[in-house]
C-alpha cells in the first residue's frame, strides 16, 4: 500500500503558490502534505459476511466500435492474495491498455449451504446471456512494426495468423513452430484500420492446427 501512495501522490512543495494547486485534491498523511498527481477509477467488488474469500482476480473489458465487450479474466489468469495486489497489477496493465476498463473480483466459497443454489442459478443465467463473438481469422500481409504510443514496438511477421475467439479474446500464431499467444485487441484494430491484414478462413490454415487452443479446435470441427 505504501508503494501505491508513492505512485498516486507527490509531496506538495510548501513554497508553491496555493493558487497553482487549487484544481488538485491534496491530503495530509502522517503530518506531511500530499497532492494528487494522477488518479484513476478502479472497481473492487465487495463480499458479504456469509462467504469466505480465498483470493482475487483481475478482470477487464475493451471498447470496440463504441461497444463494450463482456468482462473476462485478464490473460495472465493470476489469483492474487489481496485486493490491493490485484489493484496494483491492474494499475500497471492499464498504463499500456488505454481503451480498457478494469475491475477486481473476489474468489470465494459459500459458508452457508442454503445460499449455494441461488448463486449457481444466478451464474448460469448470466452465462446464458453472455455475448458471443464470431470466430474469425486474419493474416498479416507484410512484415509490420506497431508502436503502441508508450514507447514499445510490437513486430508482426508476414502471414502471422490472428484469431478472434468467442469470448472476444485475440490470439495469434507467428509460424508453424510457435505456440498460440494472446494479444491486445487494440493491436488487431490498428492492423485492420491500416489494412495490414486480410480476413481468412481458419479451416484453410492447416499449418496452424497443431498449435490451436483445444476449445477452438472443437468449435472448428
Amino acid at each position: 500500500m505504501r508503494n501505491l501512495f508513492k505512485n498516486l501522490f507527490k509531496q506538495k512543495n510548501k513554497e508553491v503558490n496555493e493558487n497553482s494547486i487549487k484544481p488538485f485534491t491534496h491530503y495530509t498523511i502522517k503530518g506531511k502534505d500530499w497532492v494528487v498527481d494522477e488518479s484513476m477509477s478502479f472497481k473492487v467488488q465487495s463480499s458479504s459476511e456469509n462467504i469466505r474469500v480465498y483470493g482475487y482476480t483481475l478482470e477487464t473489458r475493451f471498447l470496440f466500435k463504441e461497444t463494450w465487450s463482456q468482462w473476462h479474466t485478464y490473460y495472465t489468469n493470476k489469483i492474487y492474495h489481496s485486493a490491493t495486489c490485484a489493484t496494483l497489477a491492474g494499475i500497471q496493465a492499464s498504463k499500456l491498455l488505454t481503451d480498457y476498463e478494469w475491475r477486481v473480483m473476489p474468489l470465494y466459497v459459500m459458508d452457508q449451504q442454503q445460499f449455494r443454489d441461488f448463486k449457481l442459478n444466478k451464474l448460469f443465467s448470466e452465462d446464458n446471456e453472455r455475448k458471443l463473438f464470431p470466430i474469425k481469422g486474419w493474416k498479416v500481409k507484410d512484415d509490420i512494426d506497431y508502436e503502441n504510443g508508450h514507447g514499445k514496438t510490437f513486430k508482426y511477421k508476414k502471414n502471422t495468423l490472428f484469431i478472434q475467439l468467442e469470448n472476444g479474446t485475440i490470439v495469434y500464431l507467428s509460424n508453424k513452430t510457435d505456440k498460440t499467444q494472446y494479444d491486445y485487441r487494440k493491436h488487431l484494430n490498428y492492423l485492420l484500420e491500416s489494412k495490414s491484414v486480410d480476413e481468412v478462413d481458419i479451416k484453410e490454415e492447416k499449418w496452424a492446427y497443431p498449435h490451436l487452443l483445444k476449445e477452438l479446435k472443437l468449435k472448428l470441427k
